[in-house]
């Protein structure tokens, strides 16, 4: 039995990191439209921006160092602000390590604020829960402020943004509360539309290489390595592997000449010259490799070829194959400008 790497999937119809611009600091317009909320992600420089903007913590950074020189005279510290607790925190009066000082802060500071080792110093912070907060007290002056009165108040780094129906188009744009000038590198992950899809060209099925969550190759085997050989085989243009010149077809030549028998019978005979040199290497393989009855072409049952709707440039191939277990396979391709897809039975 033999494996190989699995290149048709269901598509998830799910752009990923794409590079965008904010268009006179209020839009963001897509290459495709966006379908809606659902797999939705703007970054900036990698950092993910939630639809209510991102702010900075209202924080406060002690000026001095410790350790802190504290007296009976110059030991309050009064916090307060909108939502919180009025405190009067009466600090040791005693030189106060880092440690000790972070300790007694937390120990009394109102809920959310919180009090952490910053470098040699040490910060106050509301961790974006609060409205920003107020400092005051004669023991100011001994952490290193110049005034008795302080105040921290969060900053806004980028705006809040919602999604807008696109005028006279299909989907949705990002539209920002207020304008952003910044520089930066942004980009956005968004769900799109099938027939919009620029990963399968609204064909259903993603045509590329993937991995499981240890990072191993998704692999096939048996009938659905039987299905992508067929399929490969039929999408490659004969000649244009260096190595094996015979392997492929001539299927893609006729892509774009209007329907004719002559276009049918040279379609179909492409398609069984190419099936049948797979049989061929496949019959040398299985003299040298373990290959089980799934996996393996046994005869072609069938060639159809027909157009679809009424564009009479474009051709759907339905190929029914029977393996060596005696099972048979249906494969249909589309042969269409600017190329050919294999349809999975169109997996979404």
């Amino acid at each position: 039995m033999s494996i190989d790497a699995q290149i048709a999937h269901a598509c998830p119809h799910h752009i990923r990191y794409e590079t965008v611009s904010i268009l006179g600091g209020r839009e963001i317009i897509t290459l495709s439209p966006i379908a809606g909320v659902s797999l939705l992600e703007l970054r900036k420089d990698g950092i993910s921006i939630p639809s209510e903007g991102l702010k900075a913590s209202a924080t406060v950074v002690f000026p001095n160092s410790s350790p802190y020189r504290i007296n009976s005279t110059s030991n309050a510290l009064i916090v307060e602000g909108a939502g919180l607790t009025k405190t009067t925190i009466t600090l040791p009066s005693k030189i106060i390590n880092q440690a000790e000082m972070v300790a007694v802060l937390n120990k009394n500071l109102p809920s959310p604020l919180k009090a952490t080792v910053y470098q040699k110093s040490i910060q106050i912070t509301d961790n974006l829960l609060s409205d920003g907060f107020k400092l005051s007290g004669a023991s100011l002056s001994k952490l290193g402020f110049s005034s008795t009165t302080l105040r921290a108040k969060s900053k806004e780094l980028f705006p809040s943004w919602k999604l807008v129906r696109q005028k006279n188009f299909v989907g949705y744009k990002i539209l920002l509360s207020k304008p952003y000038f910044n520089e930066g590198e942004f980009d956005l992950s968004y769900g799109v539309e099938k027939s919009y899809c620029r990963r399968c060209a609204g064909t259903g099925v993603e045509n590329d290489l993937r991995f499981d969550s240890v990072g191993d190759l998704t692999t096939i085997k048996d009938y659905d390595l039987l299905y992508q050989r067929v399929a490969k085989a039929l999408l490659t243009q004969r000649g244009s592997n260096p190595y094996h010149i015979f392997y492929g077809s001539t299927a893609t030549s006729l892509i774009g000449q209007k329907v004719s028998a002559g276009v049918v019978q040279s379609l179909k005979s492409s398609v069984r010259k190419s099936l049948n040199d797979l049989i061929d290497v496949q019959t040398q393989q299985s003299k040298i490799q373990p290959m089980s009855l799934e996996e393996r072409v046994r005869r072609i049952r069938g060639v159809e070829v027909s157009t679809i709707g009424d564009d009479e440039t474009s051709y759907l191939v339905r190929v029914t194959v029977e393996s060596f277990s005696s099972k048979p396979v249906s494969i249909n391709i589309i042969f269409a400008v600017p190329g050919s897809i294999p349809l999975d039975g169109d997996l979404t």
